[in-house]
């Protein structure tokens, strides 16, 4: 028997390589065209990019408050920093990062499919978290989770490789895999669900290994905490108990409650999340079925404790791959049974050519013409406008956006303070603060900022009374609407400050004092 060819074997996979070429081709465009203004800029990116620049410039600083590092971990704005110092700090840099991640993403989930089910399965769960409308927009937004995304799915592709050489050497896969967990908890805090699942895969597979499980898990984590010791121990203390209060906080005995309604909300942001929850279940019983759902149910738990995912879904960004690995399970079986019921149910009256025909054509109506509509609206949406649920919170008129902060940094030098929305805020070339921190600088609990805020957490001063400038929007309404001390500002501003200038829903407001 001949031994195949590296030439015979790529011919024989060129179906499938051109496949995952045009996939990626779609993808790429998907999440590339017109995302410097596509969808509207939201607030976290806004505090993204001030991290990463205030890193680039090599200060550990979130506007005019010190940071640690603890809320967002660093390796993300580790990543970001250099490019800003090569491209400048923008959010197209910003957007660009993160829509790569998904592309990448697009790639391994054909990898993992096929490792753990089947090549089908592979290039069927590419081609669907290409196409999915909520993958596509929370890629091109710029959020650190889209990082975790891929690191996720790099934790189960080595994970389910050490399973399949447990009887070998699986040391290396487990290594690998702890390793990229360890790095997923210096992406973000969520990561600790992977850390979690290695120490389970290896305790279970590969017992004698899990020392190299363990290490590969806590290095990345352990650097970063003795980094962050050595340069600002008192903060990086101070968050940590303040950002574990947050999540553990309220009455154990509501949180299976609460968990459920969360749980709930979940399911409801999107119809692909229960089919691709039913996938998940209906893979082939294997340990394969077993590792996907054990990384995936930890993963959202984690993201659930954290805080509701509707209408912000950017927390659950991670899972949208398992999603996508469930629902492609599901159109499998789900074609299968449609195409053998089509081809029973015309048998009788035509040939077997022609009922397999029909079949095929019924199976197309049935299931892929819907998917090619989603890829037909999504190239609409790209060409357009994003349609989202937190629409009132983004910059959908960055032209607007653009004359206030030219306005502003016209009448204004570097050292003077701006209050402004995060989600515009690196427009500015001057010093910066949102309205929380105004609160916090007072010694006011708000939001995520905690009561009595040291002085020497902060920079410079944001209070209102040391600010020259501040733009008020749509966003700084919504959150007068909900945050007192907020309001209270807002009403200050307009009663006692000089408007200046007036773009849409952009107003800049002069310090009348400075």
């Amino acid at each position: 028997m001949a031994i195949p060819t590296p030439v015979s074997r790529l011919r024989r996979n060129i179906p499938v390589v051109a496949a995952m070429l045009a996939i990626l081709a779609a993808s790429a465009y998907l999440r590339y065209a017109n995302l410097a203004t596509n969808p509207g800029w939201d607030l976290d990116e806004g505090y993204n990019i001030n991290i990463a620049w205030n890193l680039s410039q090599g200060r550990l600083q979130m506007y005019a408050t010190s940071f640690a590092f603890v809320q967002h971990p660093p390796l993300f704005y580790l990543i970001l920093a250099p490019l800003f110092s090569i491209f400048g700090a923008d959010i197209a840099v910003l957007r660009g990062l993160t829509a790569t991640y998904g592309v990448l993403t697009t790639g391994l989930v054909y990898l993992v499919g096929k490792d753990l089910v089947s090549q089908r399965i592979g290039l069927l769960a590419s081609a669907l978290f290409a196409i999915y409308p909520v993958a596509i927009m929370h890629n091109r937004w710029g959020y650190s989770y889209n990082q975790l995304m891929l690191v996720s799915l790099l934790v189960v592709y080595f994970g389910w490789r050490s399973i399949r050489l447990e009887a070998s050497d699986p040391r290396k896969s487990l290594l690998l895999a702890g390793i990229f967990a360890g790095i997923g908890m210096v992406s973000d805090q969520e990561g600790v669900a992977l850390i979690l699942g290695v120490f389970f895969l290896a305790w279970f597979v590969g017992r004698r290994h899990f020392a190299w499980a363990a290490f590969g898990c806590l290095a990345p984590p352990v650097a970063y905490a003795i980094g962050m010791l050595s340069v600002v121990p008192s903060e990086f203390l101070f968050d940590w108990a303040h950002n574990l209060g947050r999540v553990t906080g309220g009455s154990l005995l509501a949180q299976p409650l609460t968990m459920s309604i969360k749980y709930q909300t979940f399911l409801e942001f999107d119809y692909w999340i229960p089919l691709g929850l039913l996938g998940l279940f209906l893979l082939p019983a294997t340990r394969a079925k077993t590792l996907t759902l054990a990384f995936f149910v930890l993963m959202l738990t984690t993201v659930l404790i954290i805080r509701p995912v509707n209408p912000f879904f950017r927390t659950a960004i991670p899972v949208l791959p398992f999603v996508c690995l469930g629902l492609a399970s599901t159109v499998d079986r789900g074609g299968g049974h449609v195409y053998e019921w089509a081809k029973d149910a015309v048998s009788g009256a035509f040939s077997q050519t022609v009922s397999r025909l029909a079949a095929i054509v019924i199976v197309f109506l049935a299931i892929f013409a819907p998917l090619a509509a989603v890829a037909v609206l999504d190239v609409v949406e790209v060409q357009t406008s994003f349609r989202t649920r937190i629409d009132d919170f983004l910059v959908k008129a960055p032209g607007d956006a653009i004359a206030a902060s030219r306005v502003v940094n016209d009448l204004g030098s570097p050292r003077d303070v701006a209050l402004v929305s995060p989600n515009s805020s690196w427009l500015y070339s001057m010093q910066t603060a949102d309205l929380l921190q105004a609160v916090a600088a007072e010694g006011k609990g708000t939001a995520f900022y905690p009561d009595n805020m040291p002085d020497s957490r902060f920079a410079y001063s944001p209070r209102l009374g040391d600010a020259r400038f501040v733009v008020l929007d749509r966003f700084s309404e919504l959150w007068s609407k909900e945050m007192p001390e907020e309001a209270r500002i807002v009403r200050d501003v307009r009663a006692n400050w000089q408007e200046v200038f007036r773009s849409g829903e952009y107003v800049v407001y002069q310090n009348p004092r400075r």
